[in-house]
């Protein structure tokens, strides 16, 4: 046994050695192979992917969508929106303070005002004319603009006040619609717009400070612009936040001056009907790709690019008319070739400062005359790539690992196939020789070791099967003499509580489902149902009704006694209460009773009751309950039964 166990050692050690070392260098190998065709296929995968979304995207409608707007005019809307009109595409648009996102109005033909304003009044829009000598007026965005007035004088601007149209004329400022209302204001303004809280807002004119007048235009507070190279060009307030017009909807605090830049530059809105109609496309592409990003851009020259569709979502979404850098000279030149010369391509890996290591393709989109207006980028995470290969190098070290132990398994059973089926049946003799029979031998084959332990189980089974049997015997033996004692027991018990009888009612041992007990003169007599009941379960329900009656007998009257018992023991269909002193029985049962009444003469007849009935015995008569169990007339008794 010991030069197997070292033999067995010594082969699953070797295995061990040759199969770790051939795993490893296969392992490498494998996860080299697998990784160039998993980058090959990504690459594959991306220009794919790519092209698809060149070839889907609308051109036309990109070209025009990016085109970043100029908001020359700001005015306060209807509806808490902002308006304003876009000098390079000369439509007038709606601006949500919420995103910054402009969208086009319906706008008749018309040159570009000098100035607007909306009468939140009247829902009137009016329109300065370029040269400030007239005045345009329109009811609704889908009316062309009425005819012109004439103005007296020249304007610079118009504003809305306190629900009034006013001109500004230089530092003055008279009313146009309204009660007639003249201010004049502190100091020159560029340009004005009014608070909901009566004050205005205002850009001097001499150095570009930002102005607060109040209502008469008494100069409330001069603050310097912290604008750091941004362009204000137009002021507008919702309520009392104060906005400007720049290359985005910017945000000034009028205390401090400064000026936020919260939304992306070109006033790009994902509520655009081109937009809205084409993102859904992207992002579901996105997902069952399993890409990390999937867009459009544009290339602005020098290491700027500006992103117009993205199909990510959450903190990686950058909403359209986000700039963002370039990191390295090498995909410079790729958005380079794609815009410039419609070149598609497939980056290596590159790291980039906010994504990480980055795996980029890019196709050219077209216009309707063959014109490169962006190009549709579809990005993968280095780090997909990387765990796909780590898993199916993993896949190689659980083969591997799997094979090892299949070896191991393999020289185990062969040392053990000798030592196991000796073993086992020198095991189950020894279980045998200590009284485990039934023991067997899990060993089958067909040779002389398979007969001798086919042997030992033919023995082992005829031991179990006598022992079985031994103990059936000497279990019911057991048990047959205790229930007979139980019985005898439960049968003094009853039979005893029975003796102790009032006078004039005899017991002889009746059948065991009639029974009476006593309490003074008074005596209580009944009947169970006995429902095929074994004799041991209806002398211990016997038992019980006993006790009951005792109990109800000693602390209850009578009547209340017989009928609570009744009440409580669904078993009993009968019982009766004995007053010896009057020989009167009284009788309460749930269905109709026969009794046996004896005359003195020793002549017999049946007395039937119903639900409730009363006897009264006569001097001499006899009234049987049951065999064993009858009562007793007094000699005193005068009235007869009934």
């Amino acid at each position: 046994m010991k030069l197997t166990v070292n033999f067995q050692t010594l082969i699953m050690l070797s295995l061990t050695v040759v199969l770790a070392v051939a795993t490893a260098i296969w392992g490498a190998v494998v996860y080299r192979s697998i990784y160039d065709i998993i980058l090959h296929g990504f690459d594959q995968k991306l220009i794919a992917l790519g092209n698809g979304a060149a070839e889907f995207t609308d051109g036309d409608g990109h070209a025009a969508y990016q085109e970043p707007r100029e908001i020359v005019h700001l005015l306060p809307g209807p509806a808490g929106q902002l308006w304003g009109w876009d000098g390079s595409r000369a439509e007038l648009v709606a601006i949500d303070p919420g995103d910054g996102g402009a969208l086009a109005l319906p706008t008749p033909p018309m040159q570009a005002p000098r100035s607007l304003a909306f009468d939140q009044a009247s829902g009137h829009l009016a329109v300065l004319s370029a040269d400030g000598t007239t005045l345009h007026t329109r009811l609704d965005p889908d009316r062309i603009f009425s005819a012109p007035d004439p103005l007296p004088t020249p304007a610079d601007q118009l504003l809305a006040i306190t629900d009034a149209l006013w001109l500004r004329r230089g530092r003055e400022l008279t009313t146009l619609t309204g009660p007639p209302g003249k201010l004049r204001l502190a100091e020159e303004v560029s340009a004005l717009t009014a608070a909901a809280s009566g004050r205005l807002f205002g850009i001097a004119a001499k150095d570009g400070a930002l102005l607060e007048f109040a209502a008469d235009g008494e100069l409330l507070r001069r603050v310097k612009l912290q604008a750091e190279g941004l362009r204000v060009q137009a002021l507008a307030c919702i309520g009392d936040t104060l906005y400007a017009a720049g290359s985005s909807l910017l945000r000034i605090d009028p205390e401090e001056g400064t000026v936020a830049e919260d939304f992306a530059p070109g006033w790009f809105s994902e509520r655009d009907p081109w937009f809205a109609r084409l993102v859904p496309a992207y992002r579901r592409t996105r997902e069952l790709a399993g890409l990390t990003f999937l867009y459009t851009l544009v290339y602005l020259g020098g290491d700027q690019i500006r992103y117009i569709m993205d199909g990510s979502l959450g903190e990686d979404h950058s909403p359209p008319g986000y700039l963002d850098d370039v990191p390295d000279v090498a995909t410079i030149n790729d958005y380079t070739q794609a815009q410039a010369r419609g070149q598609g391509f497939v980056s290596d890996i590159r790291e980039w400062e906010e994504w990480g290591l980055i795996k980029v393709a890019g196709e050219p989109i077209y216009d309707h005359g063959g014109r490169v207006v962006a190009i549709a980028g579809a990005d993968v995470d280095i780090g997909v790539i990387r765990d796909k290969t780590r898993y199916a190098l993993f896949s190689v070290i659980f083969v591997g690992a799997g094979l090892l132990l299949l070896a191991g398994s393999v020289s185990l059973r062969v040392s053990q196939g000798l030592t196991r089926p000796l073993r086992e049946i020198k095991d189950s003799a020894l279980r045998i020789a200590a009284g485990y029979h039934g023991s067997r031998v899990a060993w089958s084959s067909g040779d002389e070791i398979g007969q001798l332990a086919q042997s030992l189980d033919a023995l082992s089974t005829r031991l179990a099967a006598q022992a079985r049997q031994s103990v059936g015997y000497q279990r019911a033996l057991a048990s047959g003499r205790e229930q007979i004692a139980l019985e005898n027991a439960l049968t003094d018990l009853v039979g005893a509580a029975t003796g102790a009888l009032p006078p004039r009612m005899q017991s002889e041992r009746p059948a065991s489902e009639h029974a009476a007990c006593a309490h003074g003169e008074i005596g209580m007599l009944w009947t169970l149902a006995s429902g095929g009941l074994d004799p041991l379960r209806l002398i211990s329900q016997q038992a019980h009704v006993q006790s009951l009656a005792r109990t109800l007998l000693q602390r209850l009257a009578p009547a209340a006694a017989q009928d609570a018992l009744l009440s409580t023991m669904p078993m009993v269909t009968a019982v009766a209460c004995w007053d010896s002193s009057r020989s009167e029985l009284r009788v309460r049962t749930r269905e109709e009773l026969t009794l046996l009444l004896i005359e003195a003469d020793g002549s017999a007849r049946s007395q039937r009751c119903g639900d409730q009935a009363t006897v009264r015995l006569m001097p001499g008569q006899r009234l049987a309950w049951a065999d064993g169990l009858t009562l007793v007339g007094a000699a005193d008794t005068e009235t007869g039964a009934r």
